[in-house]
């Protein structure tokens, strides 16, 4: 595909192609996805598309502004395509404007103007998609909507959002009210909710009891993910893998390491995620900062090798909707430490794949590594590997499929 120049015409915009030509691939429309410019965000949503393109063909469309105008200085598209799997890529950038706020509008039209030239181009070239998959409804959900209204052509929602638990920070009644309208509007447009937990699904049910759910899970890549029989040293190494904000409570987890090396017990830990400047300050004033390794943002291949090494994840979340983190862990054979909260009940078997503790309480949470350290002989790779096989690509993809079959205009 040639890069475009960008011309403004909010007036002029050319109407989505008419046509009665219906395909068997399914348009993906995800608000979150892996770029250059940030390039592990929504990697779980790509994870996604590659498991239903092991059944059909599927189309990505990911618009994102470059704000900074690093990639290009007006609008530059890449595609991919691997296997089934096509995924067109498009930035954008919009000047920083002196009025505040005004650029921002002015990158909102630009964001629909692009989507509907780009999905033009995608249908004029293959065709109707038979259905349209949304990631995340803000704010890729509303170019699906203006396709369901204009031509009919139904879309499913895929959820994974924080923002609709009430425990969490922010959630959705304090979100502005255009975000809570374009959620409202694009959820009910849904001819299926598919979030990626039951928990996700009862916290959405709270605000759209009519509609219909449908729990897909995140997936593992099990080509990356796998045991690896090292031997490990009698030094306990722990790992925790997180952006480690509020959600993350790094807070708890780091005193709750003080209180293990407080009795007597010999561990480390490896962080994997962007760590600030507060959480290793925090490390030093606890005087764990020897035993607590930071090692930033890492790609798949290299995590797993950090994960294999591991005794266990501990991931003390004040909240989840999922966490891949876990099913990454199961698949190397690792077993977890996990906040006892209703997600945690439903993916984390106590005393099979890990232990779950009580929120809130970093005694607790030191007394339950404790245990794990006396006890973690109990736990059997092998059974935790079989946890993983439910979020395989293979599993996933067939369920995507299913749904597809369901969904789709006939």
């Amino acid at each position: 595909m040639q890069e475009p120049g960008w011309v403004f015409r909010w007036a002029m915009r050319p109407p989505l192609p008419e046509t009665d030509l219906m395909t068997d691939y399914v348009l993906w429309l995800p608000s979150w996805y892996p770029n250059q410019l940030t390039p592990f965000d929504g990697d779980f949503i790509q994870r996604h598309a590659r498991a239903a393109a092991l059944y059909r063909p599927i189309e990505v469309i990911h618009i994102i502004r470059d704000t900074d105008g690093l990639i290009t200085k007006g609008v530059h598209i890449e595609e991919r395509r691997e296997g089934l799997l096509h995924e067109t890529i498009v930035y954008y950038y919009v000047k920083k404007g002196i009025l505040p706020g005004w650029d921002k509008w002015i990158s909102y039209i630009r964001y629909r103007e692009l989507y509907r030239q780009v999905i033009s181009n995608t249908i004029q070239r293959q065709g109707r998609p038979a259905v349209v998959h949304v990631h995340i409804a803000f704010k890729a959900g509303l170019a699906a909507l203006e396709l369901f209204q204009k031509q009919h052509i139904p879309y499913l929602l895929t959820e994974q959002w924080t923002a609709y638990l009430p425990e969490a920070r922010p959630n959705l009644s304090s979100l502005p009210w255009y975000k809570r309208r374009v959620v409202h509007q694009v959820v009910k447009g849904a001819a299926a909710v598919l979030p990626v937990s039951a928990y996700l699904a009862r916290a959405m049910k709270a605000h759209w009891p009519e509609k219909k759910y449908e729990v897909v899970p995140n997936v593992v890549d099990l080509t990356i993910f796998r045991p690896d029989p090292v031997i490990k040293g009698s030094i306990v190494r722990l790992i925790h893998i997180s952006n480690l904000n509020y959600q993350k409570d790094p807070d708890s987890l780091f005193q709750s390491l003080k209180k293990l090396t407080e009795q007597g017990i010999d561990w480390e830990m490896d962080v994997l995620g962007p760590a600030s400047a507060a959480v290793t300050l925090n490390c030093e004033q606890l005087g764990i900062q020897d035993r607590v390794h930071f090692h930033g943002e890492v790609p798949h291949a290299i995590l797993v090798r950090f994960l294999q090494r591991s005794d266990a994840l501990v991931l003390y979340s004040r909240y989840e909707t999922f966490g891949c983190v876990l099913i990454e862990a199961f698949a190397c054979g690792i077993p977890v430490i996990v906040t006892d909260t209703p997600l945690m009940q439903e993916l984390v078997e106590e005393g099979v794949t890990g232990l779950r503790v009580p929120p809130n309480n970093p005694e607790a949470l030191a007394g339950a590594m404790a245990a794990f350290v006396a006890n973690k002989v109990q736990f059997q790779a092998g059974r935790i590997v079989e946890e993983a096989h439910r979020y395989s690509f293979e599993t996933v993809g067939r369920r995507l499929e299913e749904l597809y079959q369901t969904y789709g205009k006939k």
